[in-house]
Order: C-alpha cells, then structure tokens, then sequence
C-alpha cells in the first residue's frame, strides 16, 4: 500500500462579530449552539454528536454529506480559558482514511462592545495537495455561520 500525500500547512483567519466576547466564546462551549452552526447544516446527515468541553475533554461527529462516505471529526481540548481562549487538537476521516489531523488555536478578543476572533490552524492533510486551501475556505464558511448563528439567537 502506497502511503497518501502529506501536505503540512497553517493559516490564521480574523473575523470581528458585534457581539459580547462571552457569547462568541459561550456558541463554541454549549453543545446544541455548536451543533447548530457547525456540525449540522443543510445536506449533512449527522449520525452522532457528542461534547465534552473541559480541559482533556472531547469531542466527536459522525457525519456524512448527502449520499457521500462516512466521516469523523474527533477532537480533545488541551487549553481552556473562559472568554479567552481554546486549543485542541482533532482528526478528521473520510470513509476510514484520515483526512487530517490538526492544532486549533482560537483566541477571543474585546473589541469595542464586541469580540474579535482570531482562529489558527497547524495541519497534516492526507491526499489532495490542495487540502489545506479547502479546509481554510470550510474554516472561513463556519466563520461565518457562527456569525449567523450569533444574529440569529437572542443575547
């Protein structure tokens, strides 16, 4: 068996919301507001969705989308401070294979009388070359259903 591609790579995306550093860091430590903005969404069958958000807690998705092959999202949370900052690490796999297996960082940043979030991205992709510019576009799209997710809930 031939090893896949490995392409290591790191972004960081800056995105600022009119909204309370505690609520941005709240949609990202509750379980049915995280699933609502990132791990459901429209034509995602999702098998399973479990959270544990503690320091040495995890997290874990079994999803697919539409008639495509099953895939998982597992993380564990290393660094935790409330309205601060989170870091944990995940991997994801598509039909069985591994995906990737990464280093989140987000930092969460007053700002006027909202917050700036600061989101960065240490990775191992599997596969295509092109991985890690389709993961920092996916990360940038979530980016913006939190913000939606954010509009649409009440304070």
């Amino acid at each position: 068996m031939t090893a896949p591609t490995l392409t290591h790579g790191r972004f960081t995306l800056e995105r600022f919301y009119p909204h309370a550093v505690e609520r941005v860091f709240f949609a990202h430590a509750d379980k049915d507001t995280l699933y609502r903005w990132r791990v459901s969404g429209e034509g995602f069958v999702v098998h399973s969705h479990e959270l544990d958000f503690r320091e040495g807690g995890r997290e874990f998705s079994g999803f697919r989308y539409g008639d495509g092959p099953e895939m998982t999202f597992a993380a564990e949370y290393h660094v935790i401070i409330p309205n601060r900052r989170i870091v944990n690490t995940y991997r994801m796999t598509m039909g069985g294979e591994p995906l990737s297996v990464s280093l989140l960082t987000l930092d969460f940043l007053p700002e006027g009388g909202g917050a700036r979030l600061l989101m960065t991205e240490q990775g191992a992709y599997f596969g295509d070359p092109a991985a890690v510019a389709g993961r920092e576009e996916g990360m940038r799209e979530l980016l913006g259903l939190l913000g939606a997710e954010l509009d649409r809930t009440p304070a």
